[in-house]
């Protein structure tokens, strides 16, 4: 991990950006608001549904990510995929 970290090459692994989990990112108040326009109530007793949560009662993923982040954790250390770079490439 520390080499890779540092910049040095290490065949097979790379680095790539790590997520948390996805949170809103208005106020409750406007979040249940949202709801209410798509008639769904996703009010919790002094807070709101999470992003997922709204979604399996039917708010539209497009309306909840546009609610919704999902904050960078960090990075963490994976299998390097050499397709990934060809990709890059090919576009």
């Amino acid at each position: 991990k520390s080499l890779v970290k540092r910049g040095a090459t290490v065949p097979g692994w790379a680095y790539e950006d790590a997520y948390g989990r996805e949170k809103w990112a208005k106020p409750v108040k406007e979040v249940v608001a949202m709801g209410q326009l798509c008639k769904i109530d996703i009010a919790k007793p002094q807070d709101a549904l999470t992003p997922k949560q709204a979604r399996d009662a039917g708010v539209p993923d497009d309306v909840v990510r546009a609610y919704s982040m999902t904050p960078r954790a960090g990075i963490k250390l994976v299998p390097d995929n050499a397709n990934r770079i060809k990709e890059a490439f090919s576009k």
